[in-house]
């Protein structure tokens, strides 16, 4: 394990987004939905905020690891990012096609 200098970021991100999560969490349950000061759109916005966050963090791990896999196969680096692209944007594809099937 290399240790860059990063790791400290690293961990304040974590228990930052953790923290976050606590008092998000805290919200929801200590404030009923029909409060006056906090309509019903406003926490389904925010858990969407939330999904839409960790959904990004999720994918842009996952392509970096495509790149270099592509990378290692043997492909140059501009090709290596064409075919994760190409994965990527191939996938969203699919999925929107097989759920509009089902």
């Amino acid at each position: 394990m290399s240790n860059n200098g990063s790791v400290g970021m690293a961990w304040g991100c974590t228990i930052a987004a953790a923290g976050s999560t606590l008092i998000g969490a805290f919200f929801v349950v200590l404030v009923p939905p029909t409060h006056e000061k906090v309509p019903c759109w406003v926490i389904a916005a925010s858990m969407a905020m939330a999904a839409g966050v960790m959904l990004y963090v999720a994918i842009t791990e996952m392509f970096k690891k495509s790149e270099e896999a592509f990378g290692l196969a043997g492909e140059g680096e501009v090709t290596a990012k064409f075919h994760a692209n190409l994965c990527f944007f191939g996938g969203c594809i699919f999925m929107i096609s097989s759920s509009q099937m089902v």
